[in-house]
C-alpha cells in the first residue's frame, strides 16, 4: 500500500499513516495481527498490520471528519524528531537540533509559530529529565544525601556535610 508509514504521537506511542489519516494501536489479535483504529474518536475506521508492521487490510471509510493535511503531519513528524534528538543529546542547543532537522525535513512553508512549538517541545524533554525542586528543608536534605551517595555526582576536595 502506498504512503504506510509508523510515526510517533506526541506522548510517544506509535501511529500509522496511511493516506494522511492517523491511526493508533489498539490490541494484537489473536491470529497475530495487529489492530489499529483511527485516531479521531468520531471514527469507525480501522487497519490491521502484521507483526513485523507491514500493511495487511482496511476496513471501513473516514467519516464525519476530514483526513490530515500533510503539512500538519510533517510538522508533527518534525516536533518529535527534534525531541528526540535532544533526550539522547542533552548538551546540544535546541536550535542547532532544529536547523539539522529543518535540513533533513522536507517543509517547504514553515511558520515562526511552528519553530517556536518545536523549541518548547524541545525544552519541556530536556525539562523532564532534571530532577524536582524540593517543596520542603527535610527533601533538599535527602535529595542531597542521595546526590553524595550516587556515584553521579562525585566531590573533589571533601564530603559535603549536612547540618541539621
Amino acid at each position: 500500500m502506498e504512503n504506510f508509514k509508523i510515526i510517533t504521537s506526541e506522548r510517544g506511542k506509535e501511529l500509522v499513516l496511511l493516506n494522511n489519516d492517523k491511526y493508533s494501536y489498539v490490541r494484537t489479535r489473536k491470529d497475530g495481527l495487529m489492530k489499529w483504529k483511527c485516531s479521531n474518536n468520531s471514527c469507525s475506521a480501522s487497519l490491521l498490520t502484521k507483526i513485523d508492521k507491514t500493511f495487511h487490510s482496511s476496513n471501513g471509510k473516514h467519516v464525519n471528519h476530514a483526513s490530515n493535511n500533510n503539512e500538519k503531519i510533517e510538522r508533527q513528524i518534525l516536533r518529535e524528531n527534534c525531541k528526540r534528538k535532544a533526550e539522547e543529546n542533552t548538551s546540544t542547543r535546541p536550535l542547532k537540533i532544529i536547523r539539522t532537522e529543518l535540513l533533513n525535513s522536507d517543509l517547504p512553508n514553515i511558520m515562526n509559530n511552528d519553530i517556536t512549538s518545536v523549541r518548547k517541545a524541545i525544552y519541556d524533554k530536556k525539562r523532564k529529565q532534571y530532577p524536582i525542586y524540593p517543596t520542603s528543608l527535610n527533601e533538599a536534605i535527602s535529595q542531597l544525601k542521595n546526590i553524595q551517595n550516587n556515584d553521579l555526582c562525585m566531590f573533589k576536595s571533601a564530603q559535603l556535610e549536612i547540618c541539621r
